[in-house]
């Protein structure tokens, strides 16, 4: 071994874990794919946290593909999915506290404003929301405003494609925030609004397996983004 190797091995081993994690969320707020890898291999914690933020909300926020793939393959979004598994939990167990679905997440503050999804959502990045879908996320979870992500991609004109992608998996635009706005009431943009009103609209399904049957808080509408249609969950397959 060279001194050259010597003293870069010295250097890694003297690299505390407070060190590698900071140089993680730097690397990350930064795009640099190369530097995030590298520190990912060093064993820094993808789920760290500082500020409210962590490095799965960084990487969603500027849209960064192959950071997200990263951090899901380091299991960053295992918090999120905690997170989830928990609000499933306490409404099966307390199913008469919950009439009203947008009461402000307890843990609301563990993780920022938003989560990943929230913001890829809002930003409309449409390859990063899908990824983060993929890893399990959920698009109906809520920030401590009560908004879904399915809010947060009608709130933006240039998020109309992940509102479809949204719309496809049979989310309800009728869902309302803490004060009382659904996404319809959100959009500014001429044709997010056309289509969330289509939905609206629509009160049958337009498929031959159900027999036309009628939407409603059960029967839900999936939308088809080649013939522009609403089907019901049957008739979507």
């Amino acid at each position: 071994m060279d001194m050259m190797e010597e003293s870069e091995g010295e250097q890694e081993e003297e690299m505390t874990q407070d060190q590698r994690n900071e140089g993680l969320f730097t690397a990350v707020k930064e795009n640099n794919v190369e530097m995030v890898e590298e520190y990912l291999t060093k064993q820094a914690i993808s789920t760290y946290e500082k500020d409210g933020w962590n490095p799965l909300l960084w990487a969603a926020c500027n849209g960064n593909e192959e950071i997200v793939r990263l951090l899901i393959k380091h299991n960053a979004h295992s918090v999120y999915i905690q997170q989830q598994q928990k609000s499933e939990g306490a409404e099966k167990e307390n199913p008469d506290d919950n009439d009203d679905p947008f009461v402000k997440p307890k843990d609301a503050a563990k993780c920022g404003k938003y989560t990943p999804l929230h913001w890829a959502s809002s930003k409309g990045h449409f390859k990063v929301v899908w990824l983060l879908l993929q890893a399990g996320m959920s698009p109906l979870e809520i920030d401590m405003h009560g908004n879904t992500s399915v809010h947060q991609a009608a709130s933006n004109a240039e998020s109309l494609r992940v509102l479809k992608q949204f719309m496809s998996r049979g989310c309800d635009v009728a869902m309302r925030n803490a004060r009382g706005h659904t996404p319809l009431d959100l959009a500014t943009d001429k044709v997010t609004r056309a289509l969330i009103e289509k939905a609206f609209a629509t009160l049958k399904c337009t498929g031959r397996a159900c027999n036309g049957s009628k939407f409603d808080f059960k029967n839900i509408r999936y939308y088809c983004e080649q013939c522009e249609k609403f089907f019901c969950k049957l008739c979507s397959q």
